[in-house]
Formats: structure tokens, sequence, C-alpha cells
């Protein structure tokens, strides 16, 4: 970063620290060690779940789990446990696995007896627990899979964009360009050659953090209220983020130098309001019908529009009831969220407005195919990571959620025609 900063090469010096860090040629790095290291204890801890579920199922009559999963079916959840109906998990088994989650940030508090119930049932072992310091080497199968199922339903960048695992390092993955170019060709006379092109879409790793804390005198009666609380405030946190992200990503740290659509699409795939028409109150139908006509059309295109809540009540859904042919009932019943026979998705994320909010410069709605446009690299998983001596003057306890990502929006169209999502942007004057 210096060095790019600089608008210059790596020096001498600088060139041997990458070296000593990624490796070179045959040489692993200090980056390869880790994860090596990561690959071990993984496998270690994984060995030792497996065993201690194995003996868990025996002991509750069940048959031994082949491939090492908890028998979630068989834990048993205390009646003075279920303070109140859970939320962030959902199912027959939804009490069990806020109450296993519930158990593990007691485990991460220092609580003893949640430590040796997660040890009994083969969900977490003393590897990541025994320090505070060090805890949540790994998140429990069932907390991390809500958070992640609640992110898609709190988001739309995990829910609409393509999702791609990421490796080691940075992750390229290969993208059509460009295609032939066909010639009539004339009688004894060369034809010109074409090629078909390829780029590279960059995905490189961004760490995004929660950090809060919470009182150490947490209540074992209250471990599925506190399971289910945690796991939905963890998920809503980062689907935000997620989202401001992909659609007002400006490249800055506050963003993890991610560029979102706003600052992404180029000038053939926006289209701007007249001039001063930059209020909801003063859209019209021709800004959306404008952008609808720049859309690269290719086969399986599946469009949605993506706006705010108030920009679909304020303007889409003013416009469709300003046309002809309402009812009373069909008034009543409103339209739903859809407009233009397409779906419409809401994003809290974007700019939102009253009728006569000043939305100069501003996106209102994109139309396209998210899909199509956008990928989202997943490093890993969820980690969380406790400290109970951060906050040793105050008697609280201190936890840390990490998740690694980055956004890439790809399809951004040229400087005189549109891709494959389209941008509906307030006229600036």
């Amino acid at each position: 970063n210096v060095a790019k900063t600089e608008g210059r090469d790596l020096n001498a010096d600088e060139e041997k620290e990458v070296d000593e860090l990624q490796g070179k040629g045959d040489q692993v790095g200090k980056i390869g060690e880790l994860e090596a290291k990561l690959e071990r204890l993984q496998k270690i801890e994984a060995a030792q779940k497996a065993i201690a579920r194995s003996r868990f199922a025996a002991a509750a009559g069940d048959e031994p789990v082949l491939d090492g999963e908890l028998n979630i079916s068989a834990v048993k959840v205390p009646a003075k446990a279920k303070t109140a109906a859970v939320r962030a998990y959902t199912g027959p088994n939804a009490d069990k696995e806020a109450y296993i989650a519930g158990q593990w940030f007691l485990a991460l508090n220092g609580n003893e007896n949640a430590n040796a119930w997660l040890k009994s049932h083969g969900v977490q072992n003393a590897m990541s627990t025994s320090d505070n310091t060090k805890g949540g080497y790994l998140v429990p199968e069932v907390l991390e899979s809500a958070i992640i199922r609640n992110v898609e339903q709190f988001g739309v960048a995990r829910r609409e964009a393509r999702v791609y695992p990421m490796g080691p390092g940075v992750t390229l993955i290969p993208r059509r360009s460009s295609g032939f170019t066909g010639y009539f060709a004339g009688e004894n006379s060369s034809v010109t050659a074409s090629d078909l092109a390829f780029d590279q879409v960059r995905l490189e790793a961004r760490k995004l953090m929660v950090f809060s804390s919470w009182s150490s005198e947490l209540p074992e009666d209250s471990v599925v209220a506190l399971g289910d609380l945690l796991t939905a405030e963890v998920a809503q946190c980062f689907a935000v983020k997620e989202d401001q992200c992909l659609f007002i990503g400006d490249g800055t740290s506050t963003y993890g130098g991610i560029v979102g659509l706003a600052n992404a699409l180029a000038a053939g795939a926006v289209h701007t309001t007249a001039s001063n028409v930059d209020t909801p109150a003063e859209i019209t139908l021709a800004s959306f019908e404008d952008a609808m006509g720049k859309l690269l059309v290719i086969p399986g295109l599946q469009p949605k529009w993506y706006c705010h809540s108030s920009i679909y009540y304020n303007v889409m859904q003013r416009l469709a009831f300003a046309s002809t042919g309402n009812t009373a009932a069909n008034f009543n019943a409103g339209f739903g969220p859809t407009f233009m026979g397409y779906p419409v998705v809401f994003c809290q994320a974007m700019d939102s407005g009253a009728p006569t909010t000043d939305l100069s410069g501003k996106f209102i709605a994109y139309f396209g195919d998210m899909s199509r446009s956008v990928t989202m690299g997943q490093k890993r998983g969820i980690s969380i990571a406790v400290d109970n001596s951060y906050g040793f003057n105050t008697d609280s306890v201190y936890f840390r959620a990490t998740e690694r990502f980055d956004i890439n929006c790809h399809e951004r169209g040229t400087a005189t025609a549109g891709g494959t999502i389209i941008g509906v942007k307030c006229n600036a004057s």
C-alpha cells in the first residue's frame, strides 16, 4: 500500500519481507506455515468432537453419528432455560440450536458448567475455551450457519449477489469481457482477425469486525435467549455493512476498500433524471423506462428492481396508482413489491427520502440481475473471540466477531453502453 501510494515499486527490503510472508518459489512463507498449522488444529478438533459426539450418542441411546455431526435431536433443553421464543433460529430444533449457541457464549465467558456441557456433547473442546483471551478458535456449526442464514435474511448483498468461496490470498475468477467479431468477406480478400477476450474478477479478503461487551454475570437460566440474541445481533450488523459496501461503497476504509455500485457503474450504465428532477415527488415513469431500455439483455437474465422502501412507496407505487384502470379494491390491496412487471427488493442501505427530500446526485434505484453483475467472495466462516481482561475494571466481557469477504461490482457497462445492471440517479442540478 505504501509503494502504491508513493507510485513506486517495492524496494529490496520490502520485497524480502513480502517473500518471507508469502513465500517464493518452493518456499512456503510465514502465511503458508500459519495456514498449515490452522489446518492441523482443525483436524485435531474435528477428531476430538467426533469422539465426544459418539460418546454422547451412546449415552443417549442413539446410534453413533458416522459423519461426526452432533445429533441435535438428542440435546435436552432444561425448561428453566426457555425464557422467550427464539427468532434467530428456525425449524423443529430452534430451541436446541439456540441453547447450544448460548452455552458456547457462556463458556467463552468463563462458565465452567457450560464448558463441561460443550465438551461432553462434542460441540467444543478445551482447546478453544481454556484460555478466555483466545476463546472462539472455531464457532459451533449451528451458530455459524444461523448467523449466515440471518445475514441472508437481513441483507441484500449475500442473498442477491453470486457468492464465491475464496482460497488463500487473492482469488481471481475468469470473466468473459468480449467475444468474436464477424466480418463479411469479399472475394479473394482477407478477413480481420478477432479474439475471444477474458479478464479476471479480483477478490481480496477484507476483515469485518464486530466489537462489543456484555456483563460477566450472565445467568445460566437465560442461555437460550442469550444465544438467540447474540446470533441475531451479529448477523444484522454484518448484513448492514455488507449492503453498505455493495450499494454505496466508495473505496475508502469505511467500506474496507470496496467500491459499490454507486461509484462503480460507467456512464452508459446510469440513467440520470432530467434537470431539476431531484426529489421523489418529481420523478416520472420515463426515468425507469429509460433505465430498462439501457439494460444489456442476455440469455437467462432475471432482472429485479433494488431500492429503499421509501423510494418504492413514494415513487414507484405513486406512479403505479396514478395509472388508469385502478379500482378501490386494488388500491386497498396494493401492488406488492413489484414494479413494471419485475420484483422489487428493498435495501435500507440505499438513499431514501420523503416526497420533498433533495436527492441531488443520489442513486434511487437499480435495475438488473445482481447475480450476474456482482460477485461476493467468502474467505471463511465466522470467528468469535472473547477477552475477560480488557473490561476488568467494569466487570465486563468483551467479544469480537469477524468475517472476511469482498464484493466486486464487475459488470459496470461502458461509457456508452449499459451492462447487466443499470442505476437510476437524480440530477445533481
